[in-house]
């Protein structure tokens, strides 16, 4: 490598170091190379250039540019790699300014919206908008949406110099390098969406014209999800066993984690399996070919049906996950009725799942029962939840009660009632809600008594943010609905995991584990009842202490995922066969 620099000669202020590859096949890129300088020149004629230089027939391709930009920098490889992550990362790495932005042959330049990025730029990585954004997608862009897929433009954002984030080499990831960092990145950094319309771009670099192909894309797909996770040795020891393609909704990203990502993660390096997740609405025939096992997620969208005839055609085994009780729902809730009601789409494309798949994976016996009618098979594993994810930190946590609620919205308020009832005798006490919303019977509340902390589709993130604020007490209201009776006790198992004593409505499914007054309190759903159950915890810590003890205790030997992974890798096996 040879690393040339000239002073820049930049307009105050303007701190964006423009790093632009020069590579593939000059023949097929050149021109559009040219392109690219030619709209950089006239975009951002304050920019701070460096030319990534992949061999040295595109330094020889460059010389006539260097006078149209004297104050670039340049760094070259003797010969081409055609894998740009090695040069952006050096790139990065060397350069004198703390933000930079990406171009590559083919790349529009907005310059409008590359100064309006760095007006606002902070964190790790400011983007502007995306192109073609799946429906239902907010800013910013959340980790487990980039599980499913690669989201972020490169050429419309500005990264951070000091993110700390690695480029992964790996010739697998030639087209995939930057869904890799970005999903990485997303898992501990800060991304910043600003409103900038993306200039058009001739490639992306999943059809970029390299001059020769180092990765396939089932596989860098597969690498991708594991995070950076496990060796190469690794990675190519799990290929050996089966390949999982899991399908899912843009909004089920927490479901993913509890039931599949869980084992998935532990599983790396035994040689069991290697995984890719695709949205319904970006999977074509194709992005199937070479599974060994297909896997439904809450399926109840268009693209459903056609991909299930996909796996038909291929002899590709197909299994559907459902956690929700969609028959009940339609009949039991009026919000539900124009989705999960005979003749309405979502519904009839999920029942046809169910009758349609070579096993129905559920993970509640009274969903179980109501599926069985529909499926030709149906397999119940136990819960899970895994206890890593919940390590408080070790920090002293600021003294004082404090009690809240974690998850979706409830159709059951009488816990919330009676939990503001407690607030307003409890002056001390504080709450916590990790929740879309705080619930209105919670909104009289003092703010400066309230922690309120956002939703997010990052399971693994939302379980550190709640092991961090360590709750005394957790309440997990919930109705008396077969819908709501089908569920997982997923309030019991992340109680007993951050420590906290659990308060829980007397009915399925928590009836069905909890012990009244040994591992978490059962109440009628009445807001005294909820209240006088939250004076009994406050009053005595020893109680709270030895709920929390004895639930952990259970989870742990029960609900672990260590120890329902056996059980889990098991059904895979069979149903793949």
């Amino acid at each position: 490598m040879r690393l040339f620099r000239r002073p820049a000669a930049v307009r105050p202020g303007w701190d964006v170091d423009l790093l632009v590859w020069a590579g593939g096949n000059p023949e097929a890129v050149g021109e559009a190379l040219a392109g690219t300088l030619e709209r950089l020149r006239a975009e951002l004629p304050e920019a701070c250039v460096t030319f990534l230089v992949d061999g040295r027939e595109w330094e020889r391709w460059l010389r006539p540019w260097r006078r149209q930009f004297p104050s670039r920098r340049e760094i070259v490889l003797p010969e081409p790699t055609d894998l740009p992550q090695i040069l952006y990362a050096r790139g990065l790495a060397s350069s004198p300014h703390p933000w930079a932005a990406f171009l590559w042959p083919g790349c529009g330049v907005n310059g409008e919206g590359l100064r309006r990025l760095r007006a606002a730029a902070a964190g790790d990585l400011v983007y502007g908008d995306l192109l073609a954004p799946p429906e239902g997608l907010f800013h910013p862009v959340q980790h487990g949406w980039l599980q499913m897929a690669d989201l972020i433009p490169m050429h419309n954002c500005l990264l951070a110099r000091e993110a700390g984030t690695r480029w992964d080499p790996s010739p697998l990831l030639q087209r995939g390098f930057w869904w890799d960092l970005t999903l990485r990145l997303s898992r501990r950094g800060r991304l910043i969406h600003v409103p900038a319309a993306p200039a058009p771009a001739a490639w992306d670099w999943r059809t970029f014209p390299f001059r020769s192909e180092t990765g396939d894309p089932d596989l860098a797909a597969r690498r991708v999800a594991r995070e950076g996770a496990g060796t190469a040795e690794d990675f190519q020891r799990d290929l050996q066993g089966l390949r999982i393609t899991l399908l899912s909704g843009l909004h089920d990203a927490h479901q993913n984690q509890i039931f599949f990502y869980n084992f998935f993660q532990r599983s790396i390096g035994s040689g069991a399996l290697t995984w890719k997740t695709l949205l319904y609405e970006r999977c074509g025939p194709g992005d199937l070919a070479g599974c060994d096992l297909a896997v439904f997620s809450r399926p109840r969208f268009p693209e459903v049906s056609g991909l299930l005839d996909t796996c038909r055609e291929r002899g590709i085994p197909a299994r559907v996950m459902i956690d929700d009780n969609w028959i009940a729902a339609g009949q039991e809730f009026p919000r539900f009725e124009r989705l999960f009601t005979p003749g309405k789409p979502s519904f009839e494309v999920f029942l046809d799942s169910l009758r349609r798949a070579d096993a129905v994976l559920v993970f509640n016996p009274v969903l179980e029962a109501e599926v069985r009618p529909w499926a030709r098979r149906v397999v119940r594993l136990p819960p899970n939840v895994e206890l890593s994810f919940f390590a408080a930190p070790e920090a002293p946590r600021e003294p004082g009660f404090v009690v809240g609620f974690a998850g979706s919205p409830r159709f059951e308020a009488s816990g919330f009632r009676g939990l503001a009832r407690f607030l307003d005798r409890h002056l001390d006490a504080r709450l916590l809600v990790m929740a879309h919303e705080v619930p209105e019977e919670l909104r009289g509340i003092n703010p400066e008594r309230l922690a309120f902390v956002p939703w997010r589709h990052d399971y693994a993130a939302y379980a550190q943010d709640l092991a961090a604020r360590r709750p005394d007490v957790l309440i997990a209201p919930l109705d008396a609905s077969r819908f709501s009776a089908s569920k997982i006790p997923i309030k019991y198992l992340e109680s007993a995991a951050v420590g906290a004593a659990g308060i829980y409505s007397r009915v399925p499914p928590y009836t069905d584990l909890v012990v009244d007054g040994e591992t978490g309190l059962l109440v009628e759903n009445r807001e005294e009842d909820w209240e006088a159950a939250l004076e009994r915890l406050y009053a005595d810590p020893e109680l709270r202490r030895r709920i929390a003890e004895r639930a952990l205790a259970q989870v742990r030997e029960r609900f672990a995922t260590e120890r329902v992974m056996p059980a889990f890798l098991a059904m895979l096996r069979e149903v793949a066969k």
